[in-house]
């Protein structure tokens, strides 16, 4: 209300939008309002909206940081992200959380190595083996994104790096594997949120049954009660070979296709995102599936293969 009275009617179609669960830690690391901000990628949400702002965003090797205080949305992919304005602040935050916690079974029990940057002027790349993913040449990828992807490779290998295309063949499968696993694990973790002992209870005492169901309805939206209804959907016995057994065996081969590139690569070097930053009527005009499906193509596949 303050906003309108200073400068009018607001025009929600000029908004930029920063998407991602990790809007809010993008925004306020480009602004200046923190050094560095910790988010939680389950399938792009730190490095989707670190794009959109021009920041650093790492999703850490699944294992690498605990856990410990992450609300669980998808366990075999939550991990929590780094956004930093430079990639040295990044580092000084990674060698900060990584490590084994024993609070968190996830975390790796091999020690650290904390990373140490050399200076810039002793920096080589003469040799380094970059690879480009076919695969990731989307029909919705923006030209804008396009060129800046290939000015990228050509200023590496202008610096001496070995650029080649490979191979990942299962790359255009992650996002049904992905849906098909979120709603699965969505489901199952949410289920705790009963009104009792975790989340918000409604006013009713009629019974226990109707404590749970009017709680969860109040509490719940509709995009996570869909994706609850769905989860519970895959898990049935009758689906449960066809959906949630066939996508794990999906996302063995999206795996096999990262250890694939490793053999023949030592980096990837694919775009964040399809696009620039969206106009909030463009966002709002397509549903929440949709917006993942055409946001997230390049960042899943390294949640579902535990990569970084």
């Amino acid at each position: 209300m303050v906003l309108q009275k200073m400068f009018g009617v607001l025009k929600m179609m000029i908004f930029i939008l920063r998407e991602g669960s990790s809007g809010g830690c993008a925004i306020a690391v480009s602004t200046g309002a923190c050094f560095a901000a910790i988010g939680s990628d389950t399938g792009g949400s730190t490095r989707n909206p670190a794009s959109y702002c021009g920041l650093v965003g790492l999703k850490p090797t699944y294992g690498l940081a605990s856990r410990l205080g992450l609300i669980p949305l998808v366990n075999s992919m939550d991990v929590p992200g780094i956004l930093t304005r430079y990639v040295d602040d990044c580092v000084a935050v990674l060698n900060v959380i990584a490590g084994h916690d024993p609070r968190d079974s996830t975390t790796l029990a091999k020690p650290y190595k904390k990373i140490i940057l050399p200076p810039a002027n002793k920096l080589s790349i003469k040799g380094l083996k970059v690879g480009i993913p076919v695969e990731y040449y989307s029909t919705h990828l923006s030209e804008e994104v396009w060129c800046a992807w290939q000015e990228v490779a050509e200023l590496l290998e202008d610096h001496g790096a070995e650029i080649k295309e490979i191979s990942m063949p299962n790359t255009e499968y992650s996002i049904v594997c992905y849906s098909i696993l979120n709603q699965c694990e969505v489901a199952s973790n949410l289920a705790r949120y009963d009104g009792i002992e975790f989340g918000f209870r409604a006013n009713v005492n009629l019974s226990t049954e109707k404590l749970y169901a009017t709680s969860r309805s109040l509490g719940f939206n509709d995009i996570v009660r869909n994706r609850i209804l769905t989860g519970n959907y895959f898990l049935l016995n009758k689906n449960y070979e066809t959906y949630f057994n066939q996508a794990l065996k999906v996302r063995r081969l999206i795996l096999n296709d990262f250890d694939k590139a490793w053999e023949e690569v030592q980096v990837l070097l694919t775009p964040t995102t399809l696009t620039t930053a969206p106009k909030y009527n463009d966002f709002k005009n397509k549903t929440n599936r949709d917006q993942c499906a055409f946001q997230d193509y390049c960042t899943q596949p390294a949640n579902m293969a535990g990569k970084s």
